[in-house]
């Protein structure tokens, strides 16, 4: 297995291929934020806090990775295609990236330990966009604004049971990343003015943490012979201040002046996620809730008019029709589908920018623990009413798990 996690991280730390632009939607805030980080997630409509299973590790909710039996090791990328217009054109962007890798330890089974090490992404900022202006026959120029960069999330936690089966689980995590800004004005041929170039840029790491608490079985309640494995699942992610070092760079005709370089806090607000998982015979079902208050967000003691509250509402099934540990291949694959919808953190105009997807996705096995997810999304995003944008958004998400046991106690 150590192999073989070399070779999988070798591969995807190279894969940020294809980036051409993005959405305009990102300049605001810390851009679109990752609430999926793996390919299993996307297919059940993302998310997946109460999600219980021992041959993966649920990153959303640490008190999940009880469950782990064996070391695992998990990696995803993903693949996304946009068609973005207004109520006149409209362009297309493609980006393939890596989206983080981790590993889990089961440190103590009989207890719960589990020990699970990772970095993931948190979000993105990616946009490009060009504005023509014609004033007469001299002086016609060109404005583009760029946008680039976004945080990551380096992470380490434990879980634990509790007495009455209840799980516990926790992480600190460290965030880091940087967002540049640029705008340039191009002057064509027949001006007398010289191009010019604005670049903001900024510069953030902060520590954070993640609680998770998983319930016992509650099959009990219900009475039921064919729902069963019904879980509640809670998780916490309080990301704290980030120290934030800015700089304005301003490239003209005089050349270059750096200015505006000064040092700040930015807060990001918390996120709760709540779910419900159970079993409906050789069904999975998984509701998700997620909130997230952007209407908090500060930067330097500022909040942003363009930032409000994030709600995203989704679910996923998943099924099983052989249900058992072996068989032949395509009888251990398994199908997934989910639905989601998402008021976004983005208020542009006194509109709310909201999402709706519609997900799918399969597991193919790989041996005894070991697994490829494939994970698919179609969705809308926006209005151009008001003259804002709508965006089509095609995604495709692949994660690799490779589950192995490292550790025996021996016998005494």
């Amino acid at each position: 297995m150590r192999n073989k996690i070399f070779i999988v991280f070798t591969i995807l730390m190279f894969s940020e291929l294809f980036a051409s632009g993005g959405s305009v939607y990102t300049r605001y805030g810390l851009g679109d934020l990752y609430l999926y980080n793996s390919a299993r997630k996307l297919s059940l409509g993302g998310i997946g806090t109460a999600i219980l299973y021992n041959e993966i590790v649920n990153l959303n909710n640490p008190a999940t990775w009880s469950a782990m039996d064996n070391t695992k090791f998990g990696a995803s990328m993903l693949s996304n295609f946009s068609i973005i217009s207004d109520e006149n054109f409209n362009a297309s962007y493609s980006q393939v990236k890596f989206t983080g890798f981790h590993l889990g330890l089961p440190v103590q089974r009989d207890y719960g330990i589990g020990f699970v090490i990772g970095i993931i992404p948190f979000s993105t900022i990616n946009y490009d966009v060009q504005n023509s202006y014609t004033s007469g026959q001299v002086n016609n120029y060109q404005q583009d604004f760029i946008g680039s960069g976004g945080l990551s999330k380096a992470f380490f936690g434990f879980s634990y049971i509790l007495p009455l089966d209840i799980s516990i689980g926790a992480t600190l995590d460290y965030y880091t990343g940087n967002a540049k800004y640029q705008t340039t004005i191009i002057y064509d041929g027949t001006s007398d003015f010289s191009n010019s170039n604005f670049t903001s840029e900024f510069k953030y790491k902060g520590l954070g943490t993640t609680l998770g608490l998983l319930t016992p079985n509650l099959a009990s309640i219900f009475n039921s012979d064919k729902i069963n494995n019904v879980r509640l699942g809670v998780s916490y992610e309080i990301s704290g201040k980030l120290n934030t070092d800015s700089s304005g760079i301003a490239t003209t005709a005089i050349g270059e002046t750096v200015f505006e370089a000064q040092s700040f806090y930015t807060k990001m607000p918390k996120k709760l996620s709540i779910g419900l998982n159970f079993n409906f015979d050789k069904l999975i079902v998984n509701l998700d809730y997620v909130n997230q208050p952007w209407s908090k967000y500060r930067q330097n003691e500022k909040p942003s008019s363009y930032l409000s509250d994030l709600n995203r509402y989704s679910i996923g099934v998943e099924f099983d029709p052989n249900s058992k540990k072996y068989g032949t291949f395509w009888e251990l694959v398994k199908y997934r589908g989910g639905l989601s919808y998402e008021q976004s953190q983005y208020t542009i105009k006194g509109l709310k920018v909201n999402q709706v997807g519609i997900h799918t996705g399969m597991s193919f096995p790989l041996g005894l623990e070991n697994t490829i997810d494939v994970g698919l999304m179609y969705g809308m995003r926006g209005t151009t009413e008001n003259n804002l944008l709508k965006e089509k958004i095609f995604q495709a998400s692949f994660t690799i798990n490779l589950g192995e046991l490292w550790f025996i106690r021996p016998d005494r």
